[in-house]
């Protein structure tokens, strides 16, 4: 039999396709407490441009004996480059999260603005209305021309929002094109690999026969395949165009709201340090006596408790958190009428509330003293202490009274007795005496009636009696 050699041509082609993070439209962070952050909706092109090392087939022979090495045409890869995450974000001062906004972004961080209801809040302040009345009509102004501000951006935020939703909708659509043709480039893939093996060598004519029937349908199929990408890369350059315009939009006017942001913090700022500075009913000294020990009893986070505390610094925290709540609650009962939706009432609260369950957990894990209320209960130790507020928190120091001043000399000195003997009362009836901290404080008052009583001795010698 006249042996014949041919040549046939196969194709092999193969779409690699490398896909980058999906966009989600739960990522949402926001503007300084919100911040703003530029999601990438560039979609990812198929480059048709380089080549996969070339297959071998071997054809039969008509007598089925040897084959002919035959280097079937390159197969050409469809590479994706994945394009980069252009972000504009803001440092966030005191991060909050508003949580996904289906549909919203710009228009959400404009209308639930941290900030801006931060500032809202301290204009409400109980606080707010012992601010010098001018210095109120300002800051009120202010908040209301930056209210205006921000409604006179929504509609163009709102816009700017569904521009947004239908770019996400339109890469979506995208990426499902391409994960398309990713399959049908695996399915293609698979095929080759059968044709192969059943083809190089043919084990007879009819299957030699189907073989290159089997080739053509390959290249036929191929050839749709290469479309496919050609028509879809031209989706990807009209979407990349039209996004990359809308991004410079979209970043014009999140520039704009980083202005407007700052604004409002600023003015958050002026509001805080104006109640910082408001006195309420106290005298500006009285304040700042009350304030200093407030802000000593209460800097910092204040200190929960968890089984994994022992019991000496479960009782350390709930001793913190008392000192906290009651400097808070004396400041502000004393300045500004027990007022809540403050600072010193909102502190104070935070405090019992750590105290209470620290509490608790003392009780249930330690047994014995409670470290706030020793072994009285809590009404008579709370009569107790508040003995020890009226003698001990006024004031009392002999050391500023002008010399030869015996009138004063003799009540400070009745002051601080008073003084002495309720810390002694409540440390011998509700803590056998007291830990450490009561003796001190039984010392100081003490030593206070000591002095007193040196210079009454030295500046109003009482007369000898007959």
């Amino acid at each position: 039999m006249v042996m014949i050699r041919m040549r046939v041509l196969a194709v092999v082609a193969i779409l690699a396709m490398f896909s980058r993070g999906a966009y989600s439209e739960d990522d949402f962070s926001m503007l300084p407490e919100l911040g703003v952050q530029e999601h990438s909706r560039r979609a990812t092109k198929i480059n048709i441009k380089t080549f996969l090392s070339p297959k071998t087939f071997y054809l039969p022979m008509p007598n089925f004996d040897q084959g002919i090495s035959c280097i079937a045409q390159p197969s050409q890869v469809i590479a994706i480059k994945a394009d980069a995450v252009q972000v504009a974000d803001f440092d966030p001062q005191n991060p909050k999260s508003l949580g996904p906004i289906p549909g919203a972004h710009l228009g959400a961080i404009l209308r639930y603005n941290a900030n801006h209801q931060r500032a809202s809040a301290l204009l409400a302040d109980p606080r707010f209305v012992y601010v010098e009345p001018v210095q109120q009509q300002l800051l009120q102004a202010d908040f209301r021309n930056l209210t205006t501000e921000r409604d006179g951006m929504l509609p163009k935020a709102d816009g700017l929002d569904a521009q947004n939703a239908a770019f996400v909708r339109e890469l979506d659509a995208l990426n499902k094109e391409r994960a398309a043709l990713l399959a049908e480039k695996q399915d293609y893939d698979r095929q080759v690999i059968d044709h192969n093996r059943i083809c190089n060598p043919a084990p007879d004519e009819s299957t030699y026969q189907w073989c290159l029937k089997d080739a053509a349908r390959l290249k036929q199929w191929l050839a749709v395949l290469l479309q496919k990408a050609e028509i879809y890369n031209k989706k990807v350059d009209d979407y990349n165009k039209r996004y990359s315009q809308f991004s410079s939009v979209w970043d014009a006017f999140v520039a704009i709201i980083r202005i407007w942001e700052n604004k409002v913090i600023n003015l958050s700022q002026r509001i805080q340090n104006a109640l910082n500075n408001a006195t309420g009913a106290c005298t500006a000294p009285q304040f700042g006596d009350l304030h200093a020990k407030y802000e000593n009893a209460c800097r910092g986070a204040l200190p929960k408790c968890d089984n994994l505390l022992g019991c000496a610094d479960i009782a350390r925290n709930m001793r913190r958190n008392q000192a906290c709540a009651d400097a808070a609650n004396k400041i502000n009962q004393t300045c500004f009428g027990g007022a809540s939706g403050n600072e010193y009432s909102d502190k104070a609260n935070e405090a019992l509330s750590n105290q209470e369950a620290c509490q608790t957990l003392f009780a249930s894990k330690c047994g014995g003293w409670d470290p706030i209320n020793g072994k009285c209960d809590k009404d008579l130790h709370s009569i107790l202490q508040g003995a020890v507020d009226a003698a001990c928190d006024r004031e009392r120091s002999c050391n500023r009274v002008e010399y030869g001043d015996c009138i004063k000399l003799r009540d400070y000195w009745r002051r601080n007795s008073e003084c002495y003997a309720a810390r002694v009362t409540i440390a011998i009836r509700c803590y056998d005496g007291g830990d450490q901290g009561h003796k001190q404080a039984i010392q100081e008052a003490q030593n206070s009636v000591i002095e007193c009583d040196r210079r009454l001795n030295i500046e109003c010698p009482l007369p000898p009696s007959k």
